[in-house]
């Protein structure tokens, strides 16, 4: 008798996006299964869920096909989206507050809760050294505050280390009840803590490596004075970890940061910057990442041009960027922004540069077809290139309503 043998490995998205491209490399068949990406049957299996724990707030009246359409259209059909908004709902952040407030008026107790937090975010176990060292305190030993009741109801305590309801849960406390200038400020030590290490171990490598990544420090802030806290954040940055002034990706991170912001001068100036030092540094470095942001870049200056020329020659240029890119999410993140163009700048376009536009869409999905035939493109699974050939395909089918052809 012989018996087939297998292997399950999980990881955060994220993750899994970024070494999607090794799997290739690996002589074995495998399937990919999104926990985030929910069929239309487990859609109304979470409704039920969600009916049951009476977390639907206004929604609750919603008929239950009313409910599935939100979860589709608002959420995108995503399990993390649904879960994040249900933990920003009044009713519940009313209740984590009711547990968080006795503790966070405690400077230590809050700085632990904050970096139990941060552990899960970042996707580490998180043991009591960690919480300790992250802290700066070591209150997470404390026989008071294991025993504390409202602790307890929002953690869970091993003999390791604490277990949290889940990374979502942790991220809506930080970005709820946490200032933006006590998440900025309280990093920058972090970081600063970090980086005097000679060596790292795999949890503090994480840590540092995260906290000097835009994506992940603009996810932790909300929104109040988000602008000049990220600011502030990446000026001291480069200060008290001091080589990161000579590193491409952390100006690459800071260019990002403006283009959020509208400020593409600037942008533009971190993105050079980023450039030069990635020329220096390495003949051969790996610069796609700051192509991808740079093309980002382009289009969104040329849908603030007038001038057809200009809209056009910058848009082109964009194109041509992205289109010789590795087909990933990361890609395809920017390829969205087509249809946005073609709602602000097609008809400012030439008939010539018209037709250039239309090819280009259709070299795209035409790109997206034969990645998907190859197996390296799974478009249940990758919504963000899922959602940017359908929008591709709107703007075809418009054009097509528009010249008749």
């Amino acid at each position: 008798m012989t018996f087939a043998r297998g292997l399950i490995a999980t990881s955060r998205t994220g993750v899994h996006e970024r070494l999607r491209a090794k799997l290739k490399d690996i002589r074995f068949e495998y399937n990919e299964i999104s926990l985030d990406m929910l069929f239309e049957d487990e859609i109304y299996e979470l409704i039920d869920i969600i009916d049951n724990l009476g977390m639907w707030g206004d929604k609750a009246g919603l008929p239950q096909d009313l409910k599935a359409k939100f979860i589709k259209e608002k959420n995108s059909s995503q399990l993390s989206l649904t879960l994040l908004n249900l933990f920003n709902a009044p009713q519940f952040k009313e209740r984590v507050l009711n547990e968080l407030s006795p503790l966070l008026s405690n400077t230590k107790i809050k700085d632990t809760i904050f970096a139990i937090a941060l552990c899960q975010v970042v996707d580490i176990e998180c043991d009591f050294s960690i919480i300790s060292e992250i802290s700066g305190n070591d209150e997470i030993y404390s026989a008071e505050m294991k025993s504390n009741v409202n602790f307890r109801n929002l953690f869970h305590i091993t003999t390791q280390g604490i277990k949290t309801k889940s990374s979502l849960f942790c991220l809506s406390i930080i970005r709820n009840y946490f200032s933006p200038t006590y998440v900025t400020n309280i990093l920058q030590v972090i970081a600063q803590r970090l980086n005097g290490y000679s060596s790292k171990d795999y949890q503090q490598s994480v840590i540092f490596k995260s906290i000097l990544r835009f994506s992940f420090i603009e996810r932790l802030l909300s929104d109040t004075n988000k602008k000049g806290s990220l600011k502030k954040y990446y000026e001291n940055l480069k200060v008290s970890v001091d080589w990161l002034k000579r590193d491409p990706h952390f100006w690459l991170q800071y260019g990002m940061a403006h283009i959020t912001f509208k400020e593409y001068g600037k942008a533009q100036q971190f993105l050079d910057q980023s450039y030069a030092l990635a020329l220096k540094k390495d003949s051969d470095y790996y610069t796609s990442y700051i192509d991808i942001q740079q093309a980002r870049l382009l289009i969104l200056v040329a849908m603030g041009e007038n001038e057809s020329n200009k809209i056009y020659t910058k848009f082109s240029k964009a194109h041509s960027m992205l289109y010789n890119l590795e087909n990933n999410v990361y890609k395809f993140r920017q390829v969205l922004m087509y249809r946005e163009f073609y709602n602000s700048c097609y008809t400012k376009l030439s008939k010539g540069n018209q037709v250039a536009f239309q090819r280009s869409c259709q070299k795209i999905i035409k790109s997206i077809d034969i990645s998907v035939n190859k197996g390296e493109v799974n478009l249940f699974q990758q919504y963000p290139i899922r959602k940017a050939k359908e929008d591709l395909e709107f703007v075809l089918e418009s054009i097509s309503n528009l010249t008749g052809v």
